[in-house]
């Protein structure tokens, strides 16, 4: 079966049919995530408390202007050995997205410009046996939108604020905090309640454990009752963790070195770039051809606002009104600065076009995506077309209306 032939119905019933139940697999690949790691770290924090601002710095996001103390390392190598863009996956809480293409495009063309990294060796064997077996399947986008929900939209723009397409969410203010507690996640109430603090049975602990920070809810859960309550500072707490049972193990833990020789060299990504440069610019011809025909109305509508144009230029000017003399000189130039202006002024929507895709450029370039040039070369390149059939609209209405000399050597 051709998966690429179906229609979006019919793909999506087949995908359904090959994979009912993943949805109930996500406990179970939460679980060998779990074996294959030792651990699910869980960053939890008020609004303003510097989570996002610690997890771009666990990923090299941070601004190299920012003056930053201590060391990061991954399996014993630190930040400036490998590319920790490519090694590890910062989600950012800003949904940058381009509006005019759907989820499936948006994770396919993620894919691609991805590549296969150290797995090509195994994706090419797979490959080869799927041609032997005569079929061509792609189920893996589809795989992950339907683990993420997201398979009744796969079809569905983004959207924008123009355009109605999928749901967004928030966006938050960042700062810098404080590590209070980190170790297993069965204990942080143990110790809270040996800080003094104590979650009611009422409450959950997600939440006591945002509240029990803050200067203006700490009170409620102070449980020393023989005792005078008097507000204590993250500073303290974090002090209190340092010196805890657990805070001293993970300090033990963390002074000894990792030995390299432990982690196998594929595990790290030394490489900015997954594809070569010519699948780059392959990837990115494609999208923006994508993009042109998404917009092809634009497109259109200039090239027959152009043509309209042209027409009322030319009976303004029309030559059977004017003679090829020095007092009518001055019309045939201001019909060129016209003409000049107009071509111009045709290409603003296209600028306000780029200009909104630029936090979307940003993002992926960040992401190592592909490099600017891969992505400004065929934007470039491509709109010449559309330009050159918009003069050539534009000159072939207005040149034998207004009377321009009809000798090509002129």
């Amino acid at each position: 079966m051709d998966v690429g032939q179906l229609g979006p119905v019919d793909r999506r019933l087949f995908i359904d049919n090959l994979i009912k139940n993943v949805e109930l697999d996500n406990p179970r690949l939460l679980q060998k995530q779990k074996d294959r790691i030792d651990q699910i770290t869980l960053l939890l924090g008020p609004p303003g408390c510097g989570k996002s601002t610690f997890l771009r710095a666990l990923s090299g996001k941070l601004d190299k202007y920012l003056k930053v103390n201590g060391e990061i390392s991954y399996n014993g190598y630190k930040l400036d050995e490998f590319v920790p863009e490519k090694t590890s996956a910062y989600i950012s809480q800003y949904d940058l997205h381009i509006p005019e293409m759907t989820v499936r495009e948006i994770l396919d063309y993620s894919a691609r410009f991805q590549g296969v990294g150290n797995r090509a060796e195994i994706i090419k064997e797979v490959i080869r046996r799927e041609k032997e077996q005569g079929i061509t399947p792609d189920p893996d986008v589809d795989a992950y939108m339907k683990i993420m929900g997201l398979d009744i939209c796969a079809d569905t723009i983004v959207g924008d604020a123009m355009r109605r397409g999928i749901s967004g969410g928030e966006k938050k203010r960042l700062t810098t905090g404080k590590i209070v507690y980190q170790g297993p996640r069965d204990e942080i109430l143990n110790f809270l309640e040996e800080c003094g603090f104590k979650c009611p049975e009422r409450k959950g602990a997600a939440d006591f454990l945002q509240e029990v920070i803050s200067k203006k809810d700490q009170e409620q859960y102070w449980s020393r009752l023989h005792e005078a309550y008097s507000y204590v500072t993250v500073d303290e707490l974090a002090e209190r963790f340092r010196a805890h049972k657990i805070g001293q193990g993970l300090s033990d833990e963390l002074a000894k070195p990792y030995d390299k020789l432990q982690c196998h060299r594929h595990a790290l990504s030394f490489s900015p770039y997954s594809l070569s440069k010519w699948e780059l610019f392959k990837a990115c011809v494609s999208r923006e051809l994508l993009l042109m025909r998404r917009n092809s109305f634009v497109y259109i509508f200039k090239l027959t606002q152009m043509g309209m144009l042209a027409l009322i230029t030319g009976t303004v000017l029309l030559r059977t009104r004017m003679g090829v003399d020095l007092l009518h000189s001055n019309y045939y130039m201001g019909s060129l600065f016209f003409s000049l202006v107009r071509l111009m002024v045709n290409g603003v929507p296209e600028l306000a076009m780029t200009v909104t895709r630029l936090p979307i450029f940003y993002k992926q370039r960040d992401l190592f995506f592909y490099p600017a040039w891969a992505y400004s070369i065929p934007a470039s390149l491509l709109k010449i077309p559309v330009s050159l059939l918009e003069s050539i609209v534009w000159t072939t209405i207005t040149y034998f209306l207004i009377g321009f000399t009809p000798e090509a050597s002129r």
